[in-house]
């Protein structure tokens, strides 16, 4: 960030000079949002008076959305800082400036389920989650003094001390933090959809009367309850598939409360944080020893003992109603259902068993690949609690060639009328209604290469992918090596080498087609669909070529060798192609399902914007190589009318 505050000097308060990053970093400050807070929660009552008796109800309900709002907030700048936090060569004005929501919530769910030692060596190779916290908590510097402190000299009342030593303290202390994060993490994710709702269109409605009617086995019944709700009008995110519209009602009380509590947990952990680092730095600054009374969390018999958001809710496919469970009536017990979740698992022939596994995770990776739809009573996570459906979803260009393989052979075993699955060393054997229904597969070419290639996956300890269309001359090779050399890690090392250089500038690409909504936008900055779809997968890259002036258009199908195709690094986004048609966008989208790429040259191009009905927006993003080729994706992404970031163009 040197190009900015070029023209401004920084001083501290002993006059000495400070880079903008030493500035804003002493100057940020955790206390400041958790202050805001308390006085909102101090003047809920507030200006009452002007008000009659219904608008009252309705002010007092907001009035607690906004706590809940500014907890959100809050707890999104504790995870910004979080993130500002792993990487120690970024600068602390571009860390808090330039993390986006997505991050964010990618380190929320990374430590909700366990796998923060996975973000922290992206940054910091090596390093586990407990030195690392060690080091933001100040343990570590108390570690390399182990035998000149005193416990006693750090916690206000020895006398409440559950731990003998200091070892014990840390231990016990990474612990508690560990389990607070998580609560942190967990309320923020369960939140986080009817947050958007209050951010993005104030999507909030009071609800004063509290009568539900619902509709169950025994017929139509009135539930009224002696509770204010507030009532959120939300959309699906993420996995979830993001767009689809619920409503998501909650007692705005337990919204508060549960507000309130999480809070606390976030301010302690994220003062602690940063006064341990400010202290640092200022140690770092004047060469002078400073004192970082470090602060031990569930060490005495008086510690807060954490926080605990038991739910139950009653729900259909459009609406979600949350309440405690203590305040759960039991007329309603008949009606709870339960909730859904994603988990990444894989699937396997044991046997005569097929055996499902899963390690918990909500993202698919190459060990569990495929993304089941599992269900689970009230807010209960472990897996074995929850019930097994048979909603499921993988992506053939991007299979494990192991999982293709277990799949095929799966069907040796039909009719499968009962699935054994494990988590994490424990079992259990849950029988299904119905057959389970296997999912139809191409029928494998070359099936002997492709269990030499599982075997060479596992010799070389690699990941090997399903090639789903074979690169030219790739199976003579595979061939020659199965049948001339005995399979070693050595050699399979070597026919990877080889795989590998003579696929250096294979492509293939996942076309998709999407009418874009300009006037909505998710917390990224992204415009939601309308309608998408992807097309037929297709070997070689994209190549989108316009005429403006003879109004036609053609694509090309071309090797990564093209010079015209100049591969970027993994993840990069770039605009291959802007035109003016004359179709409507529904035309258009209904054009390319029915034609494929072939619709690029049945589209009619113009040159005014008066007489556009559409806007073409083509990108290319660049994406990993899997074995045998790289998979890009193109989209061909229609808009009615111009977008905000094409206004300028």
């Amino acid at each position: 960030m040197s190009d900015n505050f070029e023209g401004t000097e920084f001083f501290g308060d002993d006059d000495d000079k400070r880079s903008p990053s030493e500035h804003f970093e002493a100057r940020h400050s955790p206390r400041l949002g958790y202050t805001f807070i308390e006085k909102s929660l101090g003047s809920l009552d507030a200006g009452m008076d002007q008000f009659d008796d219904e608008e009252k109800i309705e002010a007092d309900i907001y009035a607690n959305v906004a706590v809940f709002r500014e907890v959100m907030q809050y707890i999104e700048e504790f995870g910004i800082y979080l993130y500002s936090r792993l990487d120690t060569d970024v600068d602390f004005i571009q860390a808090i400036t330039g993390t986006m929501p997505q991050q964010v919530k990618g380190i929320f769910e990374s430590i909700r389920d366990g796998e923060l030692d996975d973000v922290i060596n992206e940054y910091q190779a090596d390093t586990i989650t407990d030195d690392w916290l060690k080091s933001q908590f100040g343990y570590d510097k108390i570690e390399e003094n182990i035998d000149e402190v005193s416990i006693e000299d750090i916690v206000d009342n020895p006398s409440d001390l559950t731990v003998d030593n200091l070892e014990e303290a840390i231990s016990v202390s990474l612990d508690h933090i560990k389990g607070q994060l998580q609560d942190i993490a967990e309320f923020f994710l369960r939140f986080e959809e009817p947050y958007n709702a209050v951010k993005h269109g104030n999507r909030v409605y009071p609800m004063p009367d509290s009568e539900f009617a619902i509709e169950g086995p025994d017929g139509e019944g009135e539930i009224e309850l002696d509770m204010e709700f507030v009532s959120f009008l939300c959309k699906t995110t993420g996995d979830r598939r993001g767009g689809e519209l619920y409503t998501f009602t909650a007692p705005v009380s337990m919204l508060r409360d549960q507000s309130v509590s999480i809070v606390k947990l976030t301010r302690n952990l994220y003062t602690h944080m940063y006064d341990i680092k400010q202290k640092v730095n200022e140690s770092v600054r004047t060469g002078e020893e400073v004192s970082l009374d470090p602060s031990l969390y569930g060490v005495a018999a008086s510690s807060d003992g954490g926080s605990q958001f038991s739910v139950k809710s009653i729900q259909n496919a459009d609406t979600t109603i949350w309440l405690p469970e203590n305040a759960f009536p039991d007329d309603l017990e008949q009606y709870e259902l339960p909730a859904r979740n994603k988990v990444a698992m894989a699937m396997r022939k044991r046997g005569n068993d097929m055996v499902v596994e899963t390690e918990g995770d909500r993202k698919p990776s190459y060990e569990y690949p495929i993304l089941f739809d599992v269900e689970m009573e009230s807010d209960e996570d472990h897996l074995l609690g929850m019930n097994f459906t048979q909603n499921f979803s993988f992506s053939l260009y991007q299979l494990p060639l192991w999982q293709f393989l277990e799949l095929d052979s799966l069907s040796d075993i039909e009719p499968i009328e009962d699935v054994v699955m494990e988590y994490r060393g424990e079992s259990a054997t849950q029988h299904l209604n119905t057959p389970f229904d296997l999912p139809e597969l191409p029928e494998p070419a070359f099936p002997e290469d492709l269990e030499y290639m599982r075997n060479v996956g596992r010799a070389a300890d690699s990941e090997i992918w399903l090639p789903y269309l074979w690169p030219s001359g790739i199976g003579h090779v595979v061939e020659f090596y199965r049948e001339e050399y005995e399979l070693t890690r050595d050699v399979a090392q070597e026919l990877l080498d080889v795989i590998d250089q003579l696929t250096e500038d294979n492509v293939a690409t996942i076309p998709s087609v999407g009418i874009l909504d300009p006037n909505d936008v998710d917390e990224e900055g992204n415009y939601m669909p309308i309608e998408s779809q992807e097309l037929r997968f297709k070997m070689n890259g994209i190549i989108l070529e316009v005429d403006n002036e003879t109004g036609g258009g053609h694509f090309s199908l071309v090797p990564g060798s093209d010079p015209r195709y100049e591969r970027q690094e993994q993840g990069h986004v770039e605009g291959v192609g802007l035109c003016l048609l004359e179709e409507s966008p529904e035309e258009l989208y209904e054009l390319f399902l029915d034609s494929g790429l072939e619709a690029v040259t049945e589209m009619s191009v113009v040159r005014d914007l008066d007489e556009a009905n559409t806007i073409l927006e083509a990108k290319r993003e660049y994406g990993p190589k899997f074995t045998w080729y790289y998979i890009d994706k193109f989209y061909f992404t229609f808009f009615e009318d111009v977008p905000p970031h094409l206004q300028d163009v």
